[in-house]
């Protein structure tokens, strides 16, 4: 089975949606490497209508690429009998570096 990945280049600034019916108590945006490393973390912002949003800037500085990365959503929301329960979501995003002559690794 083929997994679904979200190509980013190096240097850019990315922007993660969260979307839920319910808003949460806190909402937090983790990226993390394959080896559980946290690159980057920080609350969402409301945008309104259910939205959530994050904007994260993607580090030069995994040494080799393609390099594998995840970002993991972390919402906590309290239930109908108070009790507080986590919610995780995650997208697979693919690092690549684009070369001076325009050709990226693959």
């Amino acid at each position: 089975m083929a997994k679904n990945f979200r190509r980013v280049e190096v240097g850019t600034t990315v922007q993660f949606t969260w979307v839920g019916s319910t808003a949460p108590s806190s909402l937090t945006l983790a990226i993390k490497t394959a080896t559980e490393t946290l690159v980057s973390s920080g609350p969402a912002v409301q945008s309104g209508g259910g939205s959530w949003y994050r904007f994260v800037t993607i580090p030069d500085s995994f040494g080799r690429y393609p390099c594998d990365l995840t970002a993991e959503w972390t919402a906590t929301a309290s239930t109908h009998v108070g009790a507080s329960s986590p919610f995780v979501t995650r997208q697979l995003i693919k690092v690549v570096k684009t070369k001076a002559y325009g050709v990226s690794d693959q």
